[in-house]
């Protein structure tokens, strides 16, 4: 008697139990695989093999095909299966005057803002700031997103004798521009480190847990030293790349 064959558990698990929708949870996880697609030239997983990698609906599978297909991450052909056409946003490391020229490889940016408040400064906001914890400062955070995901979470503070100087659309479009009215810039101070998502960024930036992420942590100061603003960005590793104009005159190059 021939015996059947057990069907293997999935590689990518789903929450079921989850208010995001399953598509978007296996679009999100594509995405990863997408962008750490080893070869161009090798084909790219067939529905069959990716709904037994995800457990999922071939439908459930084909929405969130789509959605990389029509942002340009997938490229499918009848008869010759689908090819990776997969690309990274260029996050420019720079102050920017308009928030939405921050990505350099023409990929349209949606901005949502999600905190706008006067609140007290929390200790290491205080240390980064220069002043006493708990004093008034201005607290922003947004969200940034493709066409098809959101990327990154960004949170600046602005102390209390600035913070007049910045709206909401300041907040949301980009706050040097007002701020760069009444202050000098000089230089910013700026850390890049890697992590792994946490519940926060897996609630909103739809990406499972345990997923690598990038954290910018940053002081921005006057022509007199003194910290302007700070604050920190939390991008999706596997969809960002940091990009930079050098100084080559000095000893900058390893």
């Amino acid at each position: 008697m021939k015996r059947k064959s057990r069907k293997r558990p999935p590689i990518y698990s789903v929450d079921r139990r989850s208010p995001i929708p399953l598509y978007i949870q296996v679009r999100s996880r594509l995405m990863t695989i997408v962008n750490s697609w080893p070869d161009p030239e090798r084909m790219f997983h067939t529905e069959d093999e990716l709904t037994e990698l995800f457990g999922v609906s071939r439908v459930t599978l084909r929405g969130a095909l789509a959605d990389l297909v029509e942002a340009g991450y997938l490229r499918r052909t009848r008869g010759a299966g689908t090819r990776v056409v997969g690309r990274k946003v260029d996050e420019r490391l720079q102050l920017g005057r308009n928030l939405s020229k921050k990505w350099g490889n023409d990929e349209r940016m949606h901005i949502s803002l999600l905190v706008f408040e006067r609140v007290g400064a929390a200790p290491d906001v205080a240390d980064d700031l220069g002043i006493d914890p708990g004093a008034e400062i201005l607290s922003i955070k947004r969200l940034r997103s493709t066409s098809l995901a959101p990327i990154a979470i960004d949170w600046r503070f602005v102390p209390a004798a600035y913070a007049g100087r910045v709206g909401r659309e300041d907040a949301r479009t980009g706050i040097y521009r007002s701020l760069a009215r009444s202050v000098s810039f000089d230089h910013v101070r700026m850390n890049i480190e890697g992590g792994l998502s946490g519940s926060e960024e897996v609630e909103l930036l739809l990406m499972p847990p345990g997923t690598p992420i990038l954290t910018q942590h940053f002081v921005v100061y006057d022509r007199n030293g003194r910290p302007v603003t700070c604050g920190r960005s939390i991008n999706r590793a596997d969809m960002t790349r940091y990009s930079l104009r050098m100084d080559a005159s000095g000893e900058v190059l390893g």
